[in-house]
C-alpha cells in the first residue's frame, strides 16, 4: 500500500508563490486590496495578470486531482507537479503552438464523441437484440459530429472550430488518441 503523501497547506500565498491549478502555473502578485478572498497572480510562463478566488482555490477537497499545488518556489512547485501527475510541467498545453493545443481538442473530441455515440448504439442495439454494424455506427457518429461546433480558449482568446472528420481521419485520430 502506498504511503499517504502530505499535501503541503496553502500557507504559500504570499506575493511570489506559486499556484498549479486547472494545467496552469500562477505566480501570486498580491491580494486584492478590494477583496480579501481574492488574489492578483500573473499565469506563467505568459499571459495577462489575472484574478484567482480564494473560495474556487479552497473549496477543492485536498485529496481531489483537481485540487490547486502550492509552493514557495518554482522548483518546489515542479516537484509537487510530477509527484502528483507523474509528469514534468514542461508537458502543459501553455508551452506548446496554438494551432497543436487545438489539433489535439478536435482530435479528443472527435474520439470521444464517436466512442459515446457508437456506444449508444451499441447498447440500443443489444437491448432490442438486433446485430450492429460497427463500421455502419461510426459512419452515423461521424455525420453527428460534423455538425458539432466545439468553443474552445487559448491563451486568452475564445475560438468556435467546427469538427470534421471523415472514417479514415477517424481511424488516424483513435490511433493518435490511444498513445
Amino acid at each position: 500500500m502506498k504511503p499517504a503523501r502530505h499535501l503541503p497547506a496553502p500557507q504559500t500565498l504570499q506575493p511570489g508563490h506559486y499556484i498549479f491549478w486547472q494545467q496552469r502555473t500562477y505566480q501570486v502578485i498580491t491580494p486584492d486590496p478590494d477583496n480579501a478572498l481574492l488574489l492578483r497572480a500573473q499565469p506563467l510562463p505568459e499571459g495577462p495578470e489575472t484574478t484567482l478566488s480564494l473560495l474556487d482555490l479552497l473549496a477543492i477537497p485536498r485529496t481531489s486531482p483537481s485540487a490547486p499545488l502550492f509552493a514557495p518556489t518554482l522548483e518546489a512547485l515542479h516537484q509537487q507537479i510530477e509527484e502528483q501527475y507523474g509528469y514534468a510541467p514542461g508537458a502543459t498545453t501553455h508551452d506548446l503552438p496554438d494551432s497543436y493545443v487545438i489539433k489535439a481538442r478536435i482530435i479528443t473530441s472527435v474520439v470521444e464523441t464517436v466512442r459515446n455515440l457508437v456506444s449508444g448504439d451499441e447498447r440500443r442495439a443489444k437491448a432490442r437484440g438486433e446485430s450492429m454494424s460497427r463500421e455502419q455506427a461510426i459512419r452515423r457518429a461521424l455525420l453527428t459530429v460534423n455538425t458539432t461546433v466545439i468553443r474552445m480558449q487559448t491563451r486568452g482568446t475564445s475560438q468556435e472550430i467546427k469538427l470534421h472528420a471523415g472514417l479514415t481521419s477517424y481511424y488516424k485520430y483513435e490511433r493518435l488518441y490511444e498513445t
